[in-house]
This record gives C-alpha cells, structure tokens and sequence, in this order.
C-alpha cells in the first residue's frame, strides 16, 4: 500500500461513497462496460446470462464487489488489514485462474466510471479546497 496523505484518503473515502451508494445502477453499468471492454471476462460468471442492466446476478456480484471495496477504503490507512485481504483475495481468484491483467482492467473500468459519473475533478475537490 503506498502511502497516501490524509487529503488523499479523504478524497478516496469521499469519491467512493458518493458513487458506491447506487449498486443497482452504477454496478450494473460497471460490469456492462467492464464485459463490452472485456468479453473474454464474462465466462468467469458462469450465473450472469443475459442482459447486464437490472439482471439480478449482476446486482448481487456488484454488490459484493462494492462491499468489499469498501471495506478496502474504510481500512485504507490499516496496511496490516489492507495487505491481508487483498492477499486472500489473490489467492482465492488464482484458483479460478483470474489474473492480475484482469484485476487491473477492473480498476481502469472503475477508474473511468467514477470519472463519467462524477467528473474528472472530483477526485481532486479535497486538495483544491
């Protein structure tokens, strides 16, 4: 975990919780864009058929992902915590042969759905002010 100022967490803490609130339709639409970028992921969520927008696979898998991003963030400034979990989590989606290029283009898909929902600026607010 890099170390990050109390100005940074704060906007990490804030941008997310403005954005994690609405599972239903920011999830839906994080996983819709993340399986139009990356068709080949799709097959990794045997249950997910379908339509993505309101399928109720895809609301229950992003709900667990955004309960446990936030649980990330809540313990961001916690490395001890922080490491742990994300070495479990390693571990568990290696078995299911779910690389790190994987896990990254997540992040970019994240990273560009916090910035068309909330601005390319938000990000930035704490330290401006």
């Amino acid at each position: 975990m890099p170390d990050l100022s109390e100005s940074q967490i704060e906007i990490i803490k804030n941008t997310w919780y403005i954005y994690s609130p609405d599972i239903k339709g920011n999830g839906c639409q994080l996983f819709a864009k993340w399986f139009a970028d990356n068709p080949s992921h799709l097959p990794f969520y045997k249950k997910i058929t379908g339509e993505i927008m309101g399928n109720p696979e895809v609301i229950k898998q992003a709900t667990v992902d955004f309960q446990f991003i936030t649980n990330l963030i809540e313990n961001i400034d916690n490395n001890y915590y922080f490491e742990d979990t994300l070495s479990k989590l390693s571990a568990r989606h290696k078995q299911r042969k779910i690389t790190i290029e994987m896990f990254e283009r997540l992040g970019l898909v994240i990273m560009g759905e916090l910035i068309d929902k909330l601005g390319p600026d938000l990000m930035n607010a704490v330290e401006n002010k």
